[in-house]
């Protein structure tokens, strides 16, 4: 895929255990990449290869999975133990791989293997002692005084950096440099891991900042206090080619990070950061996007809908990144509107096109050094840096705000504009933060939640689900039910850094409070019952040109003296039909034939237009009985279970039935192609069972 520069506008953490079965579960989604799988590998062999090379063996990674998981249900530990080998050796660093032999060695009662595989874990970085104890494989250890032994071990050991994956490279003059001697593949993850040492003297003797305005003044003077970071240690990633670059004449003491020959030659420099995770507090930027074709979109909605990409910007987050894309063109209301598809935390998209992204790196970087050396290794450690920047961010944009504001929709929109920024203030409230009060994070999980059955409630194979990441669970609303049902708790992941209990607030960040039910659970609110009834098309707040298709709400966890950056609960509702209920919220049609809905936008990778009519018919006792479907001048009749009538009985019952499914196709001719979904019977015909 090509990135175009685009135009300036005229005028203008955690790890936890997790049980087997759903272990490979969350492994399989998170190992989903863009990079090619192997080509001419034959199955159970690893052939020496370099680091950028690696991802041709994701391929086998995934294999070995499937056959780990497989082996588990069946309960043959045998199988199970060939594949984790094969993990290991692709893997040998992946702490993960490790632990689970040791768990599948605790099951199969191999008690004197276990312990080299336990403390192995936890060199490699599980360290956890919570979730080591917790852990019910390993339940038969605990009363052996080893297994006490290791989880001192962990914890004293969780105060120390976790190995690392290839040998770091010293930075010098101000440069970082991802060569394939610094970096490792991740089979995990999908990604690449790149390692850096800086030195006590680099940067040294270089000023914060230089300007003269009223925040380069503050970030010296804290400096020259003791009482500021700076940026001595933090990387700057330009990702267009110097299209868009950071002026680091401003931040002087700012790290440049660049590719050497080998990564430039597999394009791991431009366009959305989706290879990389770095040790370093990073801030990066792309002023591009794709700018033709169907699948048209700016980086952040381009990163947001690729395979594994909201699972690695959830990672990127507690890595300690930040990444300043433009919105070109998806959040315009002179264009298409509003057509992101989620809304999250993890990255900034600023209002515009090329050059709306540099007032952000300006204040991103600010905020950055502000903060107090002791606070910034605290959330650097912790993995909550980037959280609480999105605090400060969204507290002091147009105006520092209360609690009330804060957990308003206006403080929490997928896209920000540079002319509400307020970058003394954000400066000032990152140095204002004292290592004994500190921000909490929110995380989320999903509890409970409505399955459509296909065929009867939607008219889709694809998933109604479109993620979970720890700060953001985004959902498509496909059933044709009135309304969703979820079950979110913030009970677990959550954490206050200093240790303190906390409450959580729940708020409609967009759409109708009238068709929204958010029903706390408990005392403090960390667990919830979302009701989300179905929404239109319609503008993101009074009166505003721009129009929306998704519905917000944003959870936030509380300490007493701060809120956390918020987390989000999203529902996108396809523009492309027009549904119509009753009073008793009973589905009376759906049309996709008005010319609003066959014009409509909606995200191409998610859905697309639907050129029928369907009108639904119910019993005396208010059931479904059927529908009918006006479709190219024809008419169908559909049994209560979604499957199409080919036959009739003489009164009127229903005798056989073909099923029905709903792809999403490419039509229309080049150059003004258009995703569709295109009805398709079976060639069976069977007889009908009600």
């Amino acid at each position: 895929m090509s990135f175009c520069s685009i135009p300036r506008p005229i005028g203008l953490k955690v790890w936890k255990s997790v049980r087997l079965g759903a272990w490979w579960i969350l492994c399989g989604a998170l190992a989903s990449s863009p990079l090619p799988a192997a080509d001419g590998v034959e199955p159970g062999t690893v052939r020496p290869v370099a680091a950028f090379d690696l991802p041709e063996l994701q391929g086998r990674f995934r294999e070995l999975g499937a056959a780990f998981g497989l082996a588990m249900r069946q309960r043959n530990f045998g199988g199970a133990g060939e594949a984790l080998e094969g993990l290991i050796e692709l893997a040998p660093r992946d702490p993960l791989f490790v632990f689970r032999r040791a768990c599948l060695r605790s099951l199969q009662g191999n008690r004197d293997l276990v312990w080299a595989d336990l403390d192995r874990a936890v060199e490699l970085g599980l360290r956890d002692p919570r979730a080591l104890r917790g852990e019910r494989d390993l339940a038969m250890l605990h009363g052996d005084p080893r297994f006490q032994a290791l989880l001192a071990k962990a914890a004293a050991l969780s105060r120390e950096p976790v190995p690392t994956w290839a040998p770091p490279i010293r930075v010098e003059n101000g440069i970082a440099r991802v060569e394939e001697g610094n970096t490792a593949w991740d089979f995990r993850w999908g990604v690449f891991r790149s390692y850096f040492e800086f030195s006590e003297k680099e940067g040294l003797g270089k000023p914060v900042a230089s300007g003269t305005g009223e925040v380069e003044d503050l970030l010296r003077l804290w400096f020259s206090e003791g009482t500021a970071a700076g940026l001595r240690g933090d990387l700057y990633e330009n990702r267009d080619s110097g299209h868009s670059q950071m002026d680091l004449n401003a931040f002087p003491q700012l790290t440049q990070l660049q590719y050497g020959a080998a990564a430039t030659a597999r394009g791991l420099g431009n366009g959305p950061q989706l290879r990389m995770i770095l040790n370093a507090v990073t801030l990066g930027n792309s002023s591009t996007a794709v700018t033709g074709g169907l699948y048209w979109r700016s980086l952040p909605r381009l990163a947001l809908t690729s395979p594994g990409g909201p699972a690695l910007l959830a990672t990127q987050y507690q890595a300690n990144h930040l990444y300043i894309y433009p919105e070109h063109r998806d959040h315009d209301p002179d264009f298409t509107g509003d057509v992101f598809p989620v809304n999250t935390p993890y990255l900034i998209a600023s209002q515009g096109s090329s050059g709306s992204d540099q007032p952000f790196l300006r204040a991103i970087a600010c905020t950055l050094a502000a903060f107090r050396p002791e606070v910034k290794r605290i959330l650097t450690q912790k993995g909550a840096f980037m959280p609480v920047v999105q605090m400060i961010l969204r507290r002091c944009c147009r105006g520092e705000k209360g609690p009330h504001e804060y957990t308003s929709g206006a403080a929490h929109p997928p896209v920000f504009d540079a002319g509400g920024l307020d970058v003394a203030a954000m400066a000032r409230m990152a140095h204002s933060l004292e290592p004994e009060n500190l921000p909490p994070v929110v995380r989320l999980q999903v509890l409970e939640e409505s399955q459509p059955e296909i065929g009867r409630e939607s008219f889709s194979v694809e998933s109604e689900r479109l993620f979970d990441t720890p700060a953001a669970i985004a959902r498509v609303h496909r059933t044709l039910a009135y309304s969703r049902r979820m079950v979110i708790s913030a009970r677990e992941g959550s954490e206050d850094l200093n240790g303190r209990p906390l409450f959580f607030r729940w708020s409609v960040l967009r759409g109708d409070p009238a068709r929204i039910s958010i029903q706390l659970l408990n005392p403090e609110g960390s667990v919830a019952e979302l009701r989300i009834g179905y929404h239109e098309r319609r503008p993101v707040r009074e009166g505003s040109p721009l129009l929306s298709d998704r519905v917000d709400i944003g959870v936030f966890a509380c300490n007493g003296a701060f809120d956390s950056a918020p987390a989000f609960v999203t529902t996108y509702y396809p523009a492309t039909e027009k549904r119509i209920y009753d009073a008793e919220r009973r589905l009376i049609s759906v049309d996709g034939t008005q010319p609003e809905t066959l014009q409509a936008y909606v995200d191409p990778r998610i859905d697309g237009r639907r050129n029928w009519r369907d009108e639904f018919s119910y019993d005396a006792a208010g059931v479904r009985a059927g529908w009918t479907r006006f479709i190219g001048g024809a008419k169908q009749e559909f049994a209560p279970d979604g499957r199409l009538i080919v036959n009739r009985g003489g009164k009127g019952e229903i005798l056989a039935v073909k099923a029905v499914i709903y792809p999403l196709r490419t039509g229309g001719e080049e150059g003004k192609e258009y995703a569709e979904v295109v009805p398709e019977a079976a060639e069976d015909t069977v007889p009908y069972r009600d």
